[in-house]
Order: C-alpha cells, then sequence, then structure tokens
C-alpha cells in the first residue's frame, strides 16, 4: 500500500468544502518552472507569470498540488540517506566491486559510482508548506527540512505546532504513498470506491496484516527499515479480502490477438473501514469497493514504450467484445 508517508499532524486527506469544484480557475496557458535542489544544496524555486494560483478555490497552490517526484526512484524516499558520507561509501563500495571483474573498464565503473551517487544525494521528496508566495512555499519548506535535520530529532511542541500552522509536508510518488487512491477515498467519506488496479494486491495489502512486509524475500532476515509498511485501511484481513476477491470476480474473455493482456476481471468487495490516523479515515463504516483488475506483465517502463498503447488496444478490444457487454453494463451501473 505505502512504503512513507509524512506525519499527519492536524491535516486529513480528503477533498475540502470548496465553491467549486474546478481545479484551476486560470490555468489555461498556465506555465510553471520548477527548480530541484538535493540533498545538500540549491534552493528549490517555482514562478508563475500568473502569480498565486489555488487549488479547488482553496489555500492549497497549484504549485503545490502540481509538484511531482521520480515514481521509478521515489522508494528512495523512504531509506535514511541523511548519515554523513552515507551515499559516498555506497559508491565506493559499487566502484571497487565492479573493479574486481576483469573486462570492465575503468570509465564504466566511475560512471556507474558517480551516477549512484547523484541519485542517492537527490532529494526525492518535493516539500511544501503554506507560504506567501508559490515560490517560498518551496523554499520556506527546505529551511524548515534542513531545520529538522540539524535537530537531530530533539525538536519541541512549539516547533511542531508551527510545522502543523503552516501544514508542511511531503510530496512522494503516489506508489510510496495512496498508490490506489482509496485511502483519500475513504478520508473524503465515500462509501463507494472504484478502483481501477491490480487485485488482488491494491485493495487487500490494506487490509489488517503485520505492519511490515519485506522488499526482497530473504529468509529469516528482517530488512526493516528497508522494507514496505502497511497501513491498515479496513477491518477485514489481507487473507479475508482475497478470498472474498476470489468469491466475486468475474472474468472478462480476452480478445485472441491480446498481448499484454493476462486477466481483466471485475467484482464488488464489501468491507468494514478501520480507523488510521495517518490517513484519516474513522473506523466502523461499511463500504463497497468495486475493482476493475487489470493484470498485466508490462513494468512501470524502461523498455518498449509502445506496449503501453497496445495494452490500453488490448483492454479497449476485452469491453467491446459481445460476450462481455454483461460485464461492461455493470460497471457503468456502478458509475451512474
Amino acid at each position: 500500500m505505502s512504503s512513507w508517508a509524512p506525519a499527519a499532524f492536524s491535516v486529513k486527506l480528503g477533498v475540502p468544502e470548496a465553491p467549486s469544484a474546478t481545479f484551476c480557475h486560470d490555468c489555461q496557458d498556465l506555465e510553471i518552472r520548477y527548480t530541484g535542489v538535493t540533498r545538500t544544496k540549491g534552493d528549490p524555486s517555482a514562478t508563475s507569470h500568473k502569480g498565486d494560483l489555488y487549488a479547488f478555490g482553496t489555500g492549497t497552490p497549484v504549485i503545490q498540488a502540481v509538484a511531482a517526484s521520480s515514481a521509478f526512484l521515489g522508494p528512495l524516499s523512504a531509506i535514511p540517506l541523511n548519515k554523513q558520507g552515507f551515499a559516498e561509501s555506497i559508491a565506493r563500495a559499487v566502484k571497487g566491486f565492479l573493479e574486481g571483474f576483469e573486462g570492465i573498464p575503468d570509465w564504466f565503473a566511475d560512471f556507474l559510482s558517480n551516477g549512484l551517487q547523484n541519485a542517492l544525494n537527490i532529494n526525492w521528496i518535493v516539500w511544501a508548506q503554506n507560504a506567501d508566495s508559490d515560490e517560498a512555499s518551496f523554499q520556506d519548506a527546505v529551511k524548515v527540512l534542513r531545520f529538522l535535520e540539524k535537530s537531530g530529532g530533539e525538536v519541541g511542541q512549539q516547533e511542531l505546532d508551527l510545522l502543523a500552522k503552516k501544514s508542511f509536508f511531503g510530496i512522494a510518488d503516489g506508489g510510496v504513498g495512496d498508490n490506489s487512491g482509496i485511502g483519500h477515498s475513504l478520508a473524503a467519506g465515500a462509501d463507494e470506491i472504484i478502483v481501477f488496479a491490480d487485485m488482488p494486491t491494491s485493495v487487500s495489502q490494506t487490509g489488517k496484516q503485520k505492519g511490515s512486509r519485506q522488499i526482497f524475500d530473504v529468509p529469516l532476515v528482517d530488512l526493516c527499515p528497508l522494507c514496505y509498511a502497511n497501513f491498515q485501511l479496513f477491518e477485514e484481513s489481507k487473507e479475508e479480502i482475497d478470498a472474498q476477491w476470489e468469491q466475486q470476480q468475474t472474468l472478462f474473455y480476452l480478445p485472441p490477438e491480446t498481448t499484454t493482456l493476462n486477466s481483466l476481471s471485475i467484482g464488488t468487495l464489501q468491507l468494514t473501514t478501520a480507523q488510521n490516523d495517518y490517513f484519516g479515515t474513522s473506523g466502523g463504516r461499511s463500504v463497497k469497493v468495486h475493482v476493475i483488475s487489470v493484470l498485466s506483465g508490462l513494468g512501470i517502463g524502461g523498455k518498449a514504450y509502445e506496449d503501453y498503447a497496445t495494452f490500453v488496444k488490448d483492454i479497449i478490444g476485452a469491453f467491446a467484445r459481445s460476450d462481455n457487454q454483461d460485464k461492461v453494463h455493470e460497471i457503468l451501473n456502478w458509475l451512474q
């Protein structure tokens, strides 16, 4: 579900009450320039020729809402890399390892070592807070971040109250936050949710289970803190959710020319919310989770990108088949 989440303070996820659901009233031809920082140097800047713009008519600047971090390397935000010399030590170890193999040129070992050191030194989280301007929302947040790093964890209640007042938070890739959107939907009060994702992982990982799970399966070795944290959103256990899905799912017939789809299915889960202060969810509510499950061998990238267009074509082809129309109509009924 999530491998990293900011401290909640007094902030709860969910769509706030706002006079309009329009994301941005004056974003036509909007251009935002953002300059990032490393962990050790530089100040971020974000500028717009239209000045301060706010999302959904609230006090959240658009420039905060559209900030993003790396998807591929986002999980690095979960690793404590602030220790002095950590990145350099890892890079030297990798270089020494490569130099032990005959045939690997020195320039390649240097290239890989330097690239790894740069990747470990980059601040993969976009930090922001309420400020007098869009640009200051990033710059002020980085100043606060550096203050917190220098404090060595010795932060008093006064400082914590100030962080909460300023809505100090970090923006990371959805894959290390609420990748499915289920937590956000529950916090907003939804009692019926439609999820387009892979099953059973996307939903069952939000059920009751051990507090963490390994990134790599190493027998008899606990790799934490280099592990995933599980944030429980439902009272049902992971095993109960998996079993319910097996009973409820209905498989689509796939087109014979499909090359990227392993399976496509739908189903509805009846679940009970759990209280989770990190996500701002209350417990004891009965909710329906409608799932469109798409399983594929495609990953997040790095190979033939035209395969993703084929992937979309294969999904549309399955939806267009006459023997799948009963399932298509069921999805349409969810949307009414």
